[in-house]
């Protein structure tokens, strides 16, 4: 399967979608269910020597979180490593995990693509290794989300280790992508309270990102032009432009370590593919990202504080 997704994208929305209530406020359209049927989510990790953080990560999903039946599978991009390797060797025991082996160059996109084509469960959450479990209801409150009508892809609420935020959604921008109020205190309620809203959003970040199989196959998968960068945002922008819904909620929350397995060290390389990459996205989705469909025309997005745009 071809996974360049050379067409040309849809018109951009015209309306931004309606954001959701705060859940003592949920309204009939924007409450998640209170009972549904349990599906058998799928867990997909790529990883690579970095036992530390995959013993973490599975420590909290297969032990610590309050969900019966779920699927792990572990992509293994190439480990040398002798802890890894039985690390990887040891987890296979529990029935509800298995490996699969990808010894190729890193690509975010390709290795997902594979771990979704491996697997069975009609919901799959793509999940970075370098991810920790803070409590047990996370994973229900993703699936409840995911449940709603129209919802194609569910994202969740990140710290850093420090306790402040890494992820509480994405904007878009004719420049590209920025994370909202990126650092902000993790008690903070964000300007008119974005940081503590389950809403609906244009994008979230591939860390932890639930989406359904079958919108997943619709879009064609990720793109595996982009290797690393701009791929969760060129993903959830295909979701709805086949009319499903990105939906971002505060209510899973994880700690994630932001670069943990592949490092933040910039090299020349990396910047020029970061930035070959983000120009791809532009390309596609310009017409969007000039306008994203649920940040006010009035405020400007930067990667740490929402400001008033001035007169242009």
């Amino acid at each position: 399967m071809d996974r360049s997704h050379a067409d040309a994208p849809p018109a951009p929305p015209q309306a931004a979608p309606v954001p959701a209530a705060v859940r003592a406020g949920e309204t009939p359209d924007t409450a998640a269910p209170d009972s549904f049927p349990a599906p058998c989510p799928t867990l997909s990790y790529p990883t690579r020597d970095r036992p530390e953080y995959l013993r973490t990560c599975l420590q909290g999903v297969l032990h610590e979180t309050a969900w019966e039946e779920l699927d792990v599978l572990v992509l293994d991009n190439g480990s040398r490593e002798g802890e890894m390797l039985r690390l990887l060797d040891d987890v296979t025991r529990d029935p509800r995990v298995q490996v699969l082996t990808c010894d190729e160059p890193f690509n975010w996109s390709r290795l997902n693509n594979a771990g979704v084509a491996a697997t069975r469960g009609e919901l799959v959450l793509l999940l970075n290794d370098d991810v920790a479990i803070r409590h047990p209801d996370w994973l229900e409150e993703m699936v409840r989300q995911a449940l709603r009508p129209g919802v194609g892809i569910v994202g969740a609420r990140l710290l850093y280790p420090d306790d402040t935020i890494q992820h509480a959604g994405v904007a878009l921008s004719e420049d590209g992508a920025a994370h909202l109020l990126r650092g902000a205190a993790a008690d903070d309620a964000g300007y008119l309270g974005q940081l503590v809203r389950q809403r609906d959003l244009v994008a979230v970040t591939g860390a932890c990102l639930m989406v359904h199989r079958d919108v997943f196959e619709l879009v064609g998968g990720l793109d595996e032009e982009l290797e690393v960068a701009c791929n969760d945002i060129d993903l959830c922008l295909r979701v709805i432009a086949v009319g499903r819904r990105v939906v971002w909620t505060p209510f899973a929350t994880l700690t994630h370590v932001d670069g943990g397995t592949r490092g933040t060290m910039q090299t020349p390389e990396k910047i020029v593919r970061h930035w070959r990459e983000t120009a791809r996205l532009v390309g596609r989705w310009g017409a969007w990202m000039r306008r994203d469909a649920v940040v006010s025309p009035f405020l400007r997005v930067t990667e740490h504080s929402l400001l008033l745009r001035e007169n242009e």
